[in-house]
């Protein structure tokens, strides 16, 4: 795909229901990534896994790349928070202290999921850019640079 902007879903939950189907949906996703890579990635096969109907599937997202942009989307929001996190809890702490954890969360944050890890950094570049997904990535920059600064290094 070739498209400036990340695809994305039809329509936002509103409801706890609809936001439990569409987690399950992501999950599905993940999981059949992980296990059977992009061959056995088809909205039929994440629909069967999530337990909803492919009509529930497309009421949500109108094809895969978009169930892939989400899964892109959610996990570097998650890697930002994560960041944030940990330089917060660190923050008055010797400068080699913090950034040993954001080390040690970045590398855990890859480890957690390996193989979906893998695939989502290579998805992230085929799908396009995205003013949701450049916020987050600039969450995570953000984070370096202030310990950089904190540093006294420019």
């Amino acid at each position: 795909m070739t498209a400036d902007a990340l695809p994305k879903p039809r329509k936002t939950p509103v409801q706890a229901r609809s936001s439990a189907t569409v987690d399950a949906i992501l999950e599905a996703a993940a999981r059949i990534l992980e296990t059977e890579g992009l061959e056995g990635y088809t909205t039929n096969a994440i629909a069967a896994r999530a337990g909803v109907s492919i009509g529930s599937l497309y009421q949500y997202f109108p094809n895969k790349d978009a169930i892939t942009a989400a899964l892109v989307l959610d996990d570097t929001e998650d890697m930002a928070a994560r960041m944030e996190e940990t330089a917060q809890a660190y923050e008055g702490r010797p400068l080699r202290d913090s950034i040993d954890a954001l080390i040690d969360n970045a590398v855990c944050h890859q480890f957690d999921r390996p193989v979906l890890a893998r695939l989502i950094d290579v998805e992230a570049h085929r799908l396009g850019r995205d003013p949701r997904l450049e916020a987050a990535q600039a969450r995570i920059i953000a984070v370096v640079r202030r310990q950089l600064e904190r540093s006294g290094l420019d």
